[in-house]
């Protein structure tokens, strides 16, 4: 069952999922542009895994996100590069230990009225979520950590890595692209 979990977290995510929230409610569909394969580690010494960040991924294309009003809230800068637009939805999703995953979606609401909410059929209403910034509780920036090991980077979901805290020494992962080797 942990073996099944960590492969599909660590798969990219392609499907498109229906969040009601788009187009002034209208709905439509939404998939993520980028999924990472490292860990975030932040100033306060929180850290955030590949699954966490997965799970802020899965909010996001369910709808389960608070709207970002303000743009002075939002990140100046992203960490994959692309910024939001004018017209682009700013949004955040906080993770169970309290940080915050900023993201911001792009598309265009094409209809008010939508015959179906399978993402396969409909065609209108399409979105993308770029994951912008992950911010920990006392508003500094996280980063992505290149020398994590499988614990760092997957957590308690691996049985060896139960109990396992950032003291303990890991070999760190290999990161090439989108493929790791501590999968």
């Amino acid at each position: 069952m942990h073996s099944l979990a960590l492969i599909a977290a660590s798969l990219p995510l392609l499907a498109a999922a229906w969040d009601s929230k788009l187009c002034n409610n209208v709905g439509g569909c939404s998939t993520s542009t980028w999924r990472t394969q490292m860990p975030f580690r932040c100033p306060d010494g929180t850290r955030q895994n590949i699954l966490e960040t997965g799970r802020t991924l899965n909010a996001m294309s369910d709808g389960n996100y608070s709207v970002v009003t303000d743009r002075a809230e939002f990140p100046a800068a992203c960490l994959n590069g692309p910024t939001p637009g004018a017209a682009d939805t700013l949004a955040v999703v906080v993770s169970p230990n309290g940080q915050n995953n900023y993201y911001f979606l792009t598309g265009e609401c094409t209809s008010e009225k939508l015959a179906t909410t399978d993402c396969y059929i409909e065609s209108d209403n399409r979105f993308q979520f770029h994951l912008c910034q992950v911010v920990d509780p006392t508003g500094g920036v996280c980063t992505l950590n290149t020398s994590a090991g499988k614990c760092e980077s997957y957590g308690d979901v691996r049985k060896e890595c139960v109990g396992w805290t950032p003291e303990q020494v890991e070999e760190p992962c290999t990161f090439n692209g989108e493929a790791n080797n501590c999968r």
